[in-house]
Formats: structure tokens, C-alpha cells, sequence
């Protein structure tokens, strides 16, 4: 058992003129060191040399960029402790320890199961709808899985997707085929963002419906409700998709008023939107049942996990689920899809 020695310098062990005092107990030296010593120079080294007290945290870059981590009424917090190298107690440290991690927790994504579905809960900030037009497995990202439903098209001999009822997604217009981008801008295409609303399908499905769709706002607020069509200055990003619960409750037919039709409800995998506490729960089902949704069978696999809301996006040939570059779940087609969900 060695010392723990107040002094100045550690001096490689030696003895140093500076030294005030040695305990084998390390509360006893740090209790020697007071606030007056501290600003004097004086610190607690272990039996190796190492300060155990004060403890000097830091600049940490990431924490100061703000990177959504931090919320805006916490950056003068953790830019005191960080960027000014201020000096804490110990016990002070665990709280800020604490602190951070429960920010970190809040804005982690996370794999979390429930009746023995796989979901991922994803905060509003780290979630991002892009418009991709290509083959489902073709793509670069490490997580992510197909979303908005969406009709195919061929024009000069390109095959090409646009999306049905609304979405507002994120997409690169570099990497998109002409008749494709074409259709876009008759809608909206702007800074590589598209605006495709119900009110502008080509199609009557659902031309005058007003269409369940899931809203992550420019403050990434989140919630699903119906429209027809949306005001683009309030909207980060929108994807549409049929009721499975409607404000806490079940929903059973309200998905025809909507203008989704029975092909969505068939049995096979189907993925699904669900809304908790301000975050966005992405998960999937392989169902059994002739109608997914009037017979219950999601809504009972999920009714006790206190969504307020859930919509039904696409399925079947489309379905795709990569996670952390490991495909969780595919169907066998290799489907050119229109949109994808992002974890960021």
C-alpha cells in the first residue's frame, strides 16, 4: 500500500519541498487538499503519480458544436465545465458524468424487443427519410430500411418509382434517372429536398384524401395525423402510411376512407411507424392473418406499448432491414424501391 501525497509536484516520487502531507487513505489527502491549496497549485498524486484530485476535465470538441446531443437551454452548462477546463470535486465529476450520460441515453438509438419484435427506437433528430428511386439492397447506408409505399413507372425505357399519398424526403438529385427527377419537379424539388403531396398524386387513390403521415417537424417535434397536403416551410420530413392506432385507439377500417386499398394487409413482412415520448419506433412483423389490420393481429402483438400512434408503411417484395450493416430481414426480390428510413 503506497501514499497519497498532497504537494505540487510529483517529482517522480521524490521528496519535494512542496509537499504538505502523505496518507495511505486517499479521502484523508483529498480532504488536506482544500479549495485554497487547489488554487495555490497544490493536487493529491496516487502512489503512481497519478493527480486524483482536482480533476481537470477537457475540452471536448464534441460536446461544443452542439451536435443535437445538447439541448439548447443545457450548451452554457457544458460549455462552463468543457471549454473553460473548469476544476470539480470528485463528487462533482460523478454528477456531471451522470448528467451527460442520461443526454447521451436520451439521444442514443436503441434496439429494444417487445413480444418478441425487434424495434428501434430512433430519436426525431437522428431519423432521416430520403428518396433513393433504386434497387432495395443497392444502397451504401449502415442502417436503414424501405418506408413510404410508392407505384412504378417506364418512360423511354427507364423504369423508375414516385412516391403515393405524401412524403418529404431528402434526396440527391445527381444519382436520380431523368423521368424520375421530371415528375419530381412538377411537385417540388428544392435543395436536393423533395415536396410530394396526396393532393398531387397523379393517380385519384388519394387525390382528395386525407392520408395518415407521420411529421418530424424543423424543431423535431413528432406526430402523425392525416393530410391531403402540407405547408413545406414547418416540415423536415413526412411519410405516409395506413392507421393501425389512431390517437391510443385501434383502428380497423379506416384505412379504406384513407384510399389504401386490401393489397397492403396480406400476409407477409410488413414494417411499421410508431410514435412514444417523441420518438419513432421502426419495427416489423411477418404476419399470418388474410387482413393484418381488421383482424387485430398487429394491433395485439403491440397494443400494451403505449404508442399514441402507428401507421403500416410498406411491405412484402419491397421489405428491406439493415442494421449496423447486418441485414436483419429481406424479402427475396430484389424490388427497385422510391424511399428508404435512415438512422443517423
Amino acid at each position: 500500500m503506497g501514499y497519497y501525497r498532497v504537494r505540487k509536484n510529483w517529482n517522480n516520487g521524490k521528496w519535494d519541498s512542496s509537499q504538505i502531507c502523505a496518507y495511505t487513505d486517499k479521502q484523508k489527502a483529498i480532504q488536506e487538499c482544500t479549495e485554497e491549496r487547489v488554487q495555490q497549485g497544490y493536487k493529491v498524486f496516487d502512489p503512481d503519480g497519478k493527480v486524483v484530485y482536482p480533476i481537470t476535465l477537457e475540452k471536448q470538441t464534441k460536446v461544443l458544436k452542439n451536435d443535437g446531443v445538447i439541448p439548447d437551454d443545457e450548451i452554457e452548462y457544458w460549455n462552463d465545465i468543457f471549454n473553460r477546463k473548469k476544476l470539480v470535486h470528485l463528487d462533482d465529476l460523478n454528477v456531471i458524468i451522470n448528467r451527460y450520460s442520461k443526454l447521451l441515453n436520451k439521444n442514443e438509438t436503441k434496439i429494444v424487443s417487445h413480444n418478441g419484435i425487434c424495434m428501434l427506437r430512433i430519436p426525431s433528430n437522428r431519423f432521416q427519410i430520403k428518396l433513393v428511386d433504386k434497387s432495395k439492397s443497392n444502397l451504401d447506408e449502415d442502417t436503414y430500411f424501405n418506408l413510404g409505399y410508392f407505384a412504378n413507372f417506364k418512360e423511354d425505357g427507364i423504369f423508375f418509382t414516385l412516391p403515393v399519398a405524401n412524403l418529404v424526403a431528402d434526396t440527391d438529385e445527381n444519382t436520380l434517372s431523368s423521368p424520375c427527377l421530371k415528375y419530381l419537379k412538377e411537385r417540388k424539388v428544392k435543395d436536393n429536398k423533395v415536396y410530394f403531396y396526396a393532393s398531387q398524386n397523379a393517380s385519384d387513390q388519394f387525390k382528395t384524401k386525407d392520408v395518415s403521415t407521420l411529421i418530424i417537424c424543423n424543431d423535431n417535434t413528432v406526430f402523425i395525423d392525416k393530410y391531403n397536403s402540407l405547408y413545406d416551410e414547418d416540415v423536415k420530413y413526412a411519410v405516409s402510411g395506413a392507421p393501425i392506432i389512431i390517437d391510443g385507439f385501434r383502428a380497423t377500417t379506416e384505412y379504406l376512407d384513407e384510399g389504401w386499398d386490401n393489397s397492403i394487409v396480406r400476409p407477409t413482412v410488413h414494417g411499421f411507424l410508431g410514435i412514444k415520448d417523441n420518438y419513432i419506433y421502426y419495427f416489423y412483423i411477418e404476419t399470418k392473418t388474410s387482413n393484418c389490420i381488421t383482424s387485430g393481429e398487429v394491433y395485439d402483438k403491440i397494443k400494451d406499448c403505449g404508442f399514441s400512434d402507428v401507421i403500416k408503411v410498406d411491405g412484402g417484395g419491397s421489405f428491406y432491414c439493415k442494421i449496423n450493416g447486418e441485414i436483419q430481414k429481406s424479402t427475396s426480390e430484389n424490388r427497385q424501391i422510391n424511399n428508404i428510413g435512415i438512422v443517423m
